[in-house]
């Protein structure tokens, strides 16, 4: 009997969604039925969680694509669901706890000091927001960060400008303006709902956001391509409507960045290992790093950010990687 794997994708009119009509996971879903596993898709519609349960019965693995702020992490439900399938022995492509530890802004945080993240600062209450001005001084502008979301939602660039003080949001790009910090930091407050459990990362801006966004996708600790965007959102020129913010996918071979694969599969994922102290095995089956661009000749680059919840869609590339890594998982769960 094919062994079944369940996609579980969020559907917000609560309509059922189908992996195989779905542009970012048709290509996915196909290649794995061709090789004889049983594809089927749950929805999730943040009120349906006995169902989740019922429908992932007989299923053996659950591959998730669901954002953060879709998961209704307030409640813990969906999160506890993902654990009870990981328990009863069903692979789970992302599992909460290593989400929280790679899937998070702090990420930036925990590897300040290292070659790809520094001058980083973390900040649990209203309090130590007030440091950022000095730094502001000192370096021109500062970026914060919510500690989840995606899209750019609760992502800042701050800074002075005119003798105001001035954020301008990555979501919408729209600016606010201020005429002393505090009144930025109480802004900034209440937008993000800042809190210990809801802190706020902050990071250095880089000027060299120019130079595009390398966007480097893993299947759990193997690179299995690149992604490449030069318009990102703070990028700070205007261009004419026509240029759009296309993003090109290539291969773990590519030769524009064969320098990176190697430092990336080694360096990178062994400080990501040891830093954040997590299994390796437990690494997401699909997950992307971003790097801000500083000198490819020297394959200087920083990180940007680390997707881990809802990564899609994904290089072609990547579909043997994960088709791989879940024979895997199914293999060592049979046994």
């Amino acid at each position: 009997m094919n062994k079944a794997v369940s996609f579980l994708l969020y559907s917000q009119d609560k309509t059922d969604l189908d992996c195989f009509k779905l542009e970012k996971y048709m290509d996915l879903a196909n290649y794995l039925a061709e090789n004889n596993l049983s594809i089927n898709t749950i929805t999730w519609k943040k009120d349906n969680i006995e169902e989740l349960y019922k429908l992932s019965r007989d299923t053996n693995a659950i591959l998730v694509w669901i954002n953060p702020v879709d998961r209704d992490i307030e409640t813990g439900l969906f999160e506890n669901y993902l654990r009870d399938m990981k328990n009863q022995g069903k692979y789970v492509s992302s599992h909460p706890d290593a989400v929280m530890k790679i899937g998070t802004k702090k990420v930036l945080y925990e590897l300040s000091g290292t070659k790809w993240s520094s001058n980083a600062y973390l900040h649990e209450n209203e309090s130590t927001l007030h440091e950022i001005e000095n730094r502001i001084y000192c370096n021109g502008y500062r970026v914060i960060k919510q500690y989840r979301g995606n899209d750019g939602i609760g992502i800042y660039k701050i800074g002075k400008s005119n003798n105001k003080f001035v954020a301008v949001e990555a979501f919408t790009n729209n600016e606010e303006v201020f005429d002393c910090f505090d009144e930025l930091v109480k802004y900034i407050v209440f937008t993000s709902k800042l809190s210990v459990n809801n802190p706020i990362i902050e990071t250095a801006w880089n000027n060299n956001l120019t130079n595009g966004i390398i966007r480097c996708y893993f299947c759990n600790s193997t690179l299995a391509g690149f992604g490449y965007q030069e318009i990102n959102a703070l990028y700070p020129h205007k261009q004419p409507k026509y240029i759009k913010k296309q993003r090109f996918y290539l291969t773990e071979n590519c030769g524009i960045f064969k320098g990176l694969k190697k430092i990336l599969e080694y360096e990178f994922i062994n400080d990501i290992v040891d830093k954040l102290k997590i299994d390796r095995s437990s690494l997401p089956l699909i997950w992307d790093a971003d790097f801000f661009i500083n000198d490819l000749a020297i394959d200087d680059i920083e990180l940007c950010e680390i997707n881990a919840s809802c990564v899609s869609p994904f290089p072609p590339s990547s579909i043997v990687f994960m088709y791989d890594e879940i024979k895997k998982n199914l293999t060592t769960a049979s046994t």
